[in-house]
């Protein structure tokens, strides 16, 4: 009686069959008609473990709704994913892209499941691509196409390659190969990109087409996409062993390269002046917030603004005897070159700023983490993202309509090359301005030994800032 009454429960649960009145309760699910091919059965079926009604209703919605995502991929599968899916189909008939000749047997048994597939379609290998593609599935496609030796790398599989392969182009690369793909109005071979359309996507850039104001960009910014596009081309050819004579965003020319360029303006003694005035006048009425600290730790460092927003209350030593920030690699934020990672003293000004910084970010740490990985300025930085583009948006709003410096020009960078002029004026080495300022010199010297003490470091910043700070 019991074992009738669990037979007839077991029915009304979908997908769950008895085997035996004392035995698990089994899984079982047809796979549907066009992905059988593919996931090689006509059945999926398992034992769920258990006799409990209840437990094996919660495991079958579990393995339903994995089975139809991993369906849903096999039906519009990703690039990655339709490659994956084309070797998988191969390797079930004893077929591997990568080794040759082909076995006769196993080639046969291939074309007769593509026969099966597309009855209509009388020859594989005379068909055209088109044709091929409205008779078989994607993937069937795709393990013909690697049978042949003839498999297509596009476009977007080039990003998606360079961009696994180089994680921190992926913001560089997702622009470029943006406008690139709308530029291309969809995704191509690689083989089929020519050289007359790269030069007619450099127009379409300068242009403003990918804009809806129309708005060109700037020979340089032209200049950056072309390089990224060039990298993840040369990348891709070398990897894949494509048979393309010439990377076609090898040496491309933008017409009028560099003549739009506008100079980057320093801050002048008065600017600076200013600036200080600005912040101390915020400070009586405001307090050093978060924004100030970071404008006056970039005036007195010349750091870059990442490098600021990116520190961690650990970054800041204010024991010994030369306080000092460290500037290195983290999680959330990266570093330009391997000479950007360094030490950068601070001057009595500064000092103040790191100290409200660090006032500011107390019991700001992200939960369960130890203060000492809290980031400094948590306002725009958190252990896991540097949010660069919020803090410069409103802190060169905020630096643009202070007292004296409307009008100028001047962004946070201007006060990176302020710095470098101060160091200049101060008749500071080259070299321990490019220790400084993050700079590589270029130099064979440069690479042995360890970089100058701190004290040489804070002598020069001071000397750089009595030329502001000495007029007071």
């Amino acid at each position: 009686m019991l074992h009738a009454l669990s037979k007839v429960v077991a029915m009304r649960v979908r997908y769950v069959r008895e085997r035996s009145s004392t035995g698990p309760l089994w899984f079982r699910r047809r796979v549907p008609e066009d992905l059988q091919t593919l996931i090689g059965s006509k059945w999926i079926q398992c034992s769920l473990g258990t006799r409990d009604l209840r437990q094996a209703a919660k495991m079958v919605s579990r393995l339903v709704s994995e089975q139809d995502r991993q369906w849903a991929e096999l039906r519009t599968p990703s690039r990655s994913g339709l490659k994956a899916q084309a070797q998988a189909l191969l390797a079930a008939h004893g077929l591997s892209p990568d080794t040759g000749p082909h076995p006769e047997e196993a080639l046969l048994s291939f074309y007769d499941t593509l026969d099966s597939q597309a009855p209509a379609l009388q020859e594989q290998d005379s068909a055209t691509d088109s044709e091929l593609a409205r008779h078989l599935p994607a993937a069937s496609l795709e393990a013909l196409r690697l049978v042949q030796g003839r498999s297509v790398v596009t476009v977007s599989d080039c990003q998606a390659q360079y961009t696994q392969a180089r994680p921190k182009t992926a913001k560089s690369a997702q622009l470029a190969f943006g406008y690139l793909l709308a530029f291309l109005k969809g995704d191509r071979s690689l083989a089929k990109v020519r050289r007359s359309d790269v030069n007619g996507f450099v127009t379409w850039l300068r242009e403003g087409g990918h804009r809806s104001d129309g708005q060109g960009i700037s020979t340089t910014s032209v200049g950056r996409l072309i390089n990224t596009l060039g990298a993840a081309f040369a990348f891709c050819i070398r990897e894949n062993e494509l048979s393309i004579p010439q990377n076609v965003f090898s040496r491309v020319e933008v017409p009028g390269s560099g003549k739009d360029a506008e100079k980057r303006l320093p801050f002048t003694v008065d600017n600076y002046r200013s600036l200080q005035k600005a912040i101390d006048d915020w400070e009586r009425t405001k307090g050093l917030d978060q924004g100030r600290c970071v404008i006056g730790l970039l005036a007195e460092t010349g750091a870059r603004l990442s490098e600021i927003l990116g520190l961690l209350r650990s970054d800041v030593h204010l024991t010994g005897p030369t306080p000092h920030i460290v500037i290195q690699e983290h999680a959330h934020r990266s570093l330009k070159n391997a000479a950007t990672a360094r030490k950068v003293p601070l001057t009595p000004t500064a000092l103040q700023y790191a100290k409200a910084a660090l006032r500011s970010s107390e019991g700001s740490a992200d939960a369960g983490r130890r203060s000492a990985s809290t980031t400094l300025f948590p306002q725009w930085a958190t252990a896991e993202k540097t949010n660069n583009n919020s803090a410069s948006a409103a802190l060169n709003k905020w630096l643009r309509t202070r007292e004296g410096l409307q009008g100028t020009g001047l962004t946070l960078h201007s006060l990176r090359h302020g710095m470098k002029d101060q160091l200049r004026a101060a008749q500071c080495p080259d070299s321990i301005q490019d220790a400084i300022l993050g700079h590589s010199s270029g130099t064979v010297g440069s690479k042995y030994g360890t970089t100058y003490p701190l004290p040489v470091f804070l002598e020069w910043l001071l000397r750089a800032a009595q030329t502001v700070h000495g007029g007071h």
